[in-house]
């Protein structure tokens, strides 16, 4: 951790020591491993485990579809593992 000019704490990504001033620190600055150069959880991703004294631990989360539900009116209702959100025909 260290200070700014105004006093203030600022917390340094990529030393695996997560004082909550980011959403994880794995103790590195890459994409693509469910914690973000920027201290963000990824999508498809899930971080637990950081503290001052530890890093977060990122596991992929994997979103299954459970059942597909035909009604009476044609319409087709489709069951998740999870919450999803389908925005101009992509499913995140």
């Amino acid at each position: 951790m260290k200070f700014g000019s105004s006093g203030s704490c600022l917390e340094t990504l990529g030393d695996g020591k997560n004082f909550g001033l980011h959403h994880c620190d794995d103790g590195n600055t890459r994409d693509g491993d469910g914690c973000s150069s920027l201290g963000t959880v990824e999508p498809d991703y899930v971080c637990t485990g950081g503290y001052p004294y530890s890093k977060d631990n990122c596991t992929y989360v994997l979103t299954e579809l459970i059942e597909v539900i035909p009604n009476k009116h044609n319409d087709v209702i489709l069951k998740f593992s999870r919450p999803v959100i389908i925005r101009n025909g992509t499913l995140t």
